[in-house]
């Protein structure tokens, strides 16, 4: 108990001496209370102000996430394109690499020889 009556004691002389001379003991214990009771409401203020604050972090977080999901996401596909046409041009250029002698123009060989074992190998 004697803790607390100090601990009062030294709330009201802080209160009397931020008030000029003239105020009663019922006036500085009675501003004494609404100053608590201000600084409860400044606190839940602040609280709220924290709490928007976190929360438009949170969500400038998460937007900024799906931003970075649909970035890979677009990456991958573009990636998947990519190797799509590799393939496609090596099957190609397996195909003309193996169909060489059929597509190869033979009006220019004049060797009758020649001529003969190409015609021979474009069949087969």
């Amino acid at each position: 108990i004697e803790r607390a009556v100090r601990k009062l004691n030294g709330c009201i002389r802080q209160v009397e001496n931020l008030h000029p001379s003239g105020d009663s003991e019922k006036d500085i214990v009675s501003n004494s209370t609404s100053s608590q009771r201000s600084s409860g409401v400044k606190k839940a203020k602040m609280k709220r102000k924290v709490d928007e604050g976190f929360s438009s972090t949170s969500k400038s977080v998460e937007l900024q996430n799906d931003q970075l999901a649909e970035m890979l996401a677009n990456s991958n596909s573009e990636k998947k394109l990519d190797t799509e046409l590799k393939d496609r041009a090596l099957k190609l250029k397996e195909y003309k690499e193996e169909n060489k002698i059929i597509l190869m123009n033979l009006n220019g060989i004049v060797d009758p020889n020649v001529m003969n074992l190409f015609e021979k190998n474009k069949f087969k």
